[in-house]
């Protein structure tokens, strides 16, 4: 991790959020062990780190095989590829044969200067990746920027300062095909009870980043421009206001967006009441506007505003040291030209520890009109495991997770989870089709501490 994430944003990274300030700014933490489930976004190989005075020198070789969609053209006599696969299952043939069928290479370095007091950074980043086979895209008109071949070159400059109440940041990358990213921006306490962050990004279309990871709208830094304010304030001991804006714009086409200069804008407000340690409860609103394909104008390429909102309520109750209950509310409305859905959800949590035993529970009842109006829920995981299941149609979700530490080495996981839908007879479709209205998850993990 280093930079703004430009080049290598490796780590964990919440991004836009209720916590509107301080998540939007990444300090650099250099060489990190990878212990994320997802099999991609990491190095395996050598790193190193060396320090003197007030200089600091990472460099890193990696070399490791990618799951990914291999093509072989006998009529040319090449082999491409066309995805590398993030989901890490190997059960369909397809699947199998893809299995660590793309050997990636890549090596890099990032060099930097710390000022005496540690109140100036700045840091430069170079990154070279090598496929052993070439990409080749499906031709697609939104994709005509995208990354082809072999090889791909980055490297950027970043900096940040710190003066009196105030961090400023910026990163700035170019990759081989000449495409550029920027990120610069700034958080301040404007008073002992309020802060703001402004961010202002601007990623090409052309700009090729494979490990970058840095703030955005979407999930890869390209082809997109935006600026963010954030707010966050104490207005007394137990009550906070937090809302940030987001305005982007998108200057090429994108996948369902058949046109370009497209825009949109994403804002939220909650405030939190806290008036003990046991005691917590919260009310948030966020809506995100943006422009995509309008099928039903008769005008060729013609794209029209979607509107997604939702409402949050959440109440946390900790009678003890052990016992901990937790109560959500959730709403969401979506409206696309003359569509107008709506969906509901509540759930209940339940959490209880012992001195060797951990439960998490969850009950949870949903009815939505469409896969447009689902609802997003954390669940507890096993560790190193995450489950954010999306909540659509009617029916209802139930988890259980226990954990027992049987020794101060030894420690033991057991995960059940299960969705009853009412609406339906068969979930999923081809390969993860599962008859009948249920369907069923269990996990079991064991660790051992040398």
């Amino acid at each position: 991790q280093q930079g703004q994430g430009l080049v290598f944003g490796g780590g964990f990274f919440i991004g836009k959020g209720a916590e509107t300030v301080n998540t939007t700014y990444r300090a650099s933490s250099g060489i990190v062990p990878y212990s994320s489930v997802i099999p991609t976004g990491f190095f395996r190989g050598l790193g190193v780190k060396m320090r003197h005075k007030n200089w600091q020198l990472n460099m890193l070789a990696s070399a490791k095989k990618e799951d990914a969609s291999i093509q072989a053209d006998t009529a040319r006599q090449v082999t491409t590829f066309s995805t590398i696969r993030a989901h890490g299952y190997h059960r369909t043939i397809n699947e199998i044969a893809g299995k660590a069928a793309l050997p990636h290479q890549t090596i890099g370095a990032t060099v930097a200067y710390s000022s005496p007091a540690q109140k100036f950074k700045i840091e430069y980043a170079t990154a070279l990746s090598n496929f052993q086979f070439a990409r080749e895209n499906l031709r697609r008109r939104y994709n005509q920027f995208e990354f082809e071949g072999n090889t791909n070159f980055i490297h950027s400059i970043s900096a940040h300062g710190r003066y009196q109440n105030s961090i400023i940041f910026a990163e700035l990358a170019q990759s081989q095909s000449g495409g550029k990213g920027l990120i610069g921006g700034m958080l301040l306490n404007i008073t002992r009870s309020s802060a703001i962050s402004m961010i202002y990004r601007k990623y090409d279309a052309d700009f090729h980043s494979f490990y970058g990871r840095s703030f955005g709208e979407g999930t890869r830094n390209i082809n997109e421009e935006g600026f963010y304010l954030g707010l966050k304030t104490n207005i007394s001991r137990s009550l906070t206001y937090a809302a940030f804006v987001d305005q982007f714009y998108f200057p090429w086409l994108r996948y369902r967006v058949d046109a370009a200069s497209t825009s949109g804008m994403e804002i939220l407000q909650r405030i939190s009441y806290k008036p003990s340690k046991t005691l917590l409860t919260f009310v948030q609103w966020r809506m995100k506007v943006r422009e995509i394909n309008d099928l039903s104008q008769p005008i060729l390429y013609a794209i029209s505003p979607e509107n997604r909102q939702s409402i949050w309520w959440m109440g946390e109750k900790k009678f003890s040291e052990s016992l901990t209950l937790r109560s959500r509310v959730l709403w969401s409305f979506y409206n696309f030209t003359d569509v107008q859905q709506k969906g509901a959800a509540i759930a209940q949590d339940l959490s209880y520890k012992t001195r060797r035993w951990k439960w998490d529970a969850r009950l949870a009842i949903f009815n939505t009109d469409d896969f447009n109006t689902r609802l997003y829920l954390y669940e507890q995981d096993v560790l190193y495991a995450f489950s954010w299941p999306p909540y659509y149609g009617s029916g209802l979700r139930y988890y259980m997770l226990s954990r027992y530490k049987m020794s101060p080495q030894l420690s033991l996981w057991l995960r059940f989870a299960q969705t009853n839908y009412f609406d339906r007879n068969s979930i999923g479709s081809g390969n993860e089709t599962t008859e009948g209205n249920k369907r069923s998850e269990i996990k079991l993990q064991a660790m051992y501490n040398f």
